[in-house]
């Protein structure tokens, strides 16, 4: 009866992976070529992107190489494999081994409240590597350039002003510092933030909330920093000649309702 009920799971899982797999690709595509079309008219968003796809295979395979000379730890790399592939396998939501001293449970989501991560489960399901860690977080850490140039060119209608803004990004010395170093889910945190913040300024406001709570899922502390957000939220919202009375309230309700709920689970 075990057998066949693993024979099951690891059938569903692998068709339910394969399935969230190619819809996250074909999102992914579909945005891609929405950003292309852009560069016809826009050569230094087309640089961007080029750098950008740089950066991130360059991290990856150099992160890697970190990792095979014996570089990386079970602090956090090791957790994050362990938590992925005990979820993904063995049916134990974030099941990690390093801190049962004190986190009994011995969830991830005992010691940080990160249920984003559950979105990777799929992915590692398909390759439970240390490789597809590491290539997830160069992409989600350096693919932030690309949001981040498209808010700067609505805000400053410069490219060659925005093209600057996000290349000062990539050579922060801080986000090779931290891809370097194992793999971390505050790495989703630059890519979720910025595509939160340039919905909102397009006021297109019902993708800007699944973004809002896709960055209240990653760790506890990115509920503090939306509760920052609410006071410019709201404002922008009033001030919004576009949007019907009715709609700024709902809106309003939505932004404040979401934040708070996080909050308090």
């Amino acid at each position: 009866i075990n057998i066949l009920t693993n024979s099951i799971y690891y059938s569903v899982m692998y068709v339910s992976s394969i399935l969230y797999l190619s819809g996250l690709l074909i999102i992914l595509l579909r945005a891609l070529i929405k950003i292309i079309t852009m560069t016809k008219n826009d050569h230094f968003l087309l640089t961007t992107m080029i750098i950008t796809a740089i950066f991130i295979v360059l991290s990856a395979i150099l992160s890697y190489i970190k990792h095979l000379t014996y570089n990386s730890t079970a602090w956090d790399l090791g957790i994050f494999m362990q938590a992925l592939y005990t979820t993904a396998y063995y049916h134990k939501p974030l099941y990690y081994t390093a801190e049962l001293y004190v986190n009994p449970s011995g969830s991830f989501l005992g010691t940080h409240f990160s249920p984003i991560l559950f979105t990777l489960v799929p992915i590692y399901y398909l390759s439970p590597h240390a490789l597809t860690l590491l290539a997830i977080q160069a992409t989600l850490v350096y693919g932030a350039a690309i949001p981040l140039y498209l808010i700067a060119k609505n805000l400053t209608k410069d490219e060659l002003v925005s093209f600057i803004i996000a290349l000062i990004y990539l050579l922060v010395p801080g986000l090779s510092g931290i891809i370097y170093f194992d793999f971390h889910v505050e790495a989703f945190i630059p890519l979720i933030y910025f595509l939160f913040t340039y919905y909102f300024i397009q006021k297109k406001y019902p993708q800007s909330i699944i973004f809002l709570i896709l960055f209240l899922m990653i760790i506890e502390f990115t509920q503090i920093i939306a509760l920052a957000l609410l006071i410019p939220v709201i404002y922008n919202i009033i001030k919004d000649k576009k949007v019907g009375n009715s709609y700024k309230a709902l809106y309003t309700i939505l932004y404040v309702a979401i934040i708070l709920a996080f909050l308090v689970i």
